[in-house]
This record gives structure tokens, C-alpha cells and sequence, in this order.
């Protein structure tokens, strides 16, 4: 078996398995891999983090970016590590098969 990446119908890269004599032409035919679901990430709550922790942190405008480079990269990090790691464990878990 082997890993491609395919295209869904919104556009979404997706990695799928496929069985090695496949084409890799043939992806969208493969098993997806497990998938986040980024659709249930709330933007609204997102883009109030990101504005809160830019004031926090004095990020106030393009020359306070350039100045602070690696304080900007860990603020947008900060706003989005928690979020994706977390759809990975929900994922992870609604995978999972209870056992009686």
C-alpha cells in the first residue's frame, strides 16, 4: 500500500491509500487516511484570539511586526496549535470503537 493525495469536490488536499500497483492518476478511488475536520473549528472564536493576543503582545502595526518577527510567528502559533492538535484528538477519538 501507499499514500497519495487526492483532491475533494471543495478542493481539500486529501491523502488517501491506495494498493502500490495503482496509479497514483487513481487516488480518488483510495481509503482516506484519518482527516481533521477544519469546518468545525470556530473562526469567530479564532480571529478574537489572534486580535486580543496581537494587543497583548503590542503588535499594533506593521513596523511592530517587523521588529518582532518570532513574537508575531509564536502569536499566530499560539492561536492555532491548541485548535488543530485538539481536531486531531477528537478525531483520534471518534475513531476509536467502544469494546463491551
Amino acid at each position: 500500500m501507499k499514500t497519495v493525495t487526492t483532491v475533494d469536490s471543495r478542493g481539500f488536499d486529501v491523502p488517501v491509500t491506495i494498493p502500490d500497483h495503482i496509479p497514483d492518476a487513481q487516488a480518488s478511488v483510495g481509503i482516506p487516511m484519518m482527516r481533521v475536520d477544519i469546518d468545525s473549528i470556530d473562526w469567530d472564536e479564532v480571529k478574537k484570539h489572534l486580535n486580543n493576543l496581537l494587543v497583548a503582545r503590542e503588535l499594533y502595526s506593521l513596523a511592530d511586526i517587523e521588529r518582532n518577527p518570532a513574537v508575531f510567528q509564536n502569536t499566530l502559533v499560539a492561536v492555532l496549535k491548541h485548535k488543530v492538535i485538539s481536531l486531531y484528538r477528537q478525531s483520534e477519538n471518534n475513531g476509536k470503537q467502544e469494546t463491551p
